[in-house]
């Protein structure tokens, strides 16, 4: 039935030049072969559709290469598990579904030895939940043709959360955790340390952020790209860059937190929106930035329950203000005061 859903190239409607004729043939060849070899397993449709199996891991497991959870499969991770990360590279791609859930006495450990390159990617149509899972030591990687930006990526995944888990201690990358086009992301009762480069990075993401701590982060506690997210409860210390960045059209709402010995507070660039309410800042360099960076986006807003006028701030032309206050005075060229150079720290990875 397969082979007979194929369309041969005969008289299309739209004229095709002699190389695009012979990609053509070429990939219906490719097509045939792989119909051809789908027909041949029995019961395929039936198989496929089937609820997937649960794989359980042992208890102490080893990863020193490139390992696939494929999408036929779910694993479920017990209490007290150690996933060790050695050799030159590891690469843990999870395609399928995932269930770690550790508890309080027996978390879950994932770490990486000293001079193992690790990283994790997760693109999954199922659900992902982690809860008392332990990151330890992960960096970036490039593995063949993989190239991994963040210790660990999170990509085209609808439902993911991550609860009472820790990341910390990356050796490289440009972030610890990245989401990108994830729909419906939860973090809780969380925690990032001692993390080289940014903490939490979500790109065209929507989510929550909830009870979750940032200590000794080298660059941005949390930065957005077209996302929106729900900050509420968490606590910044020590954030060598920006603690909260809402960038490139996002939505942000921060709320009872506190944001403490750290460079820059609170940031809203590029066509984003932030709304900051109840939230304690203390011994910050630059409590808010408002500014455009990149020509193809417009001013940003941000909407805050004190007085700006308190603070010390960079606020540029044409920016939106709501406060409590008072008319702010505004700033020429605030981006070519930050990165690292009059305030803020430049990307680390």
């Amino acid at each position: 039935n397969l082979l007979q859903l194929l369309p041969e190239y005969n008289s299309p409607h739209l004229p095709l030049s002699p190389e695009e004729i012979h990609h053509y043939k070429e990939y219906y060849i490719q097509l045939k072969q792989n119909a051809a070899r789908l027909a041949q397993i029995p019961d395929y449709k039936e198989n496929h559709n089937k609820q997937k199996p649960d794989q359980i891991l042992p208890i102490a497991y080893t990863l020193t290469q490139k390992v696939t959870l494929h999408d036929s499969e779910y694993l479920r991770v017990k209490p007290g598990t150690h996933i060790r990360m050695k050799g030159e590279k590891a690469l843990w791609i999870i395609n399928g579904g995932l269930h770690m859930e550790g508890t309080k006495d027996k978390p879950i450990i994932i770490e990486a030895e000293p001079n193992c390159q690790a990283s994790i990617y997760i693109e999954s149509s199922d659900s992902v939940f982690l809860k008392h899972v332990y990151f330890k030591g992960l960096s970036n990687l490039q593995y063949g043709f993989w190239k991994t930006p963040s210790s660990i990526t999170v990509f085209n995944t609808a439902n993911v959360i991550f609860e009472n888990c820790s990341f910390t201690e990356n050796r490289s990358g440009d972030d610890y955790l990245n989401l990108f086009q994830c729909k419906n992301f939860q973090l809780s009762n969380c925690i990032f340390a001692d993390v080289k480069s940014d903490a939490l990075d979500s790109d065209f993401s929507s989510g929550t952020v909830i009870d979750t701590e940032f200590l000794r982060i080298g660059n941005d506690g949390i930065d957005g790209s077209g996302s929106q997210i729900t900050i509420a409860n968490c606590i910044f210390n020590f954030v060598q860059d920006k603690a909260v960045s809402s960038g490139e059209k996002s939505s942000f709402a921060l709320s009872n937190s506190q944001i403490q010995n750290s460079e820059i507070a609170l940031v809203s660039k590029d066509r984003s929106s932030l709304k900051v309410k109840n939230t304690h800042l203390e011994k910050v360099r630059l409590p808010v930035a408002v500014f455009q960076k990149k020509p193809e986006y417009g001013p940003a807003s941000i909407q805050i329950d004190e007085d700006l006028n308190t603070y010390s701030y960079l606020i540029e032309e044409g920016s939106q203000i709501a406060h409590t206050g008072g008319e702010t005075q505004m700033s020429e060229h605030v981006k070519d005061l930050l990165y690292g150079n009059e305030y803020g720290s430049a990307t680390q990875k």
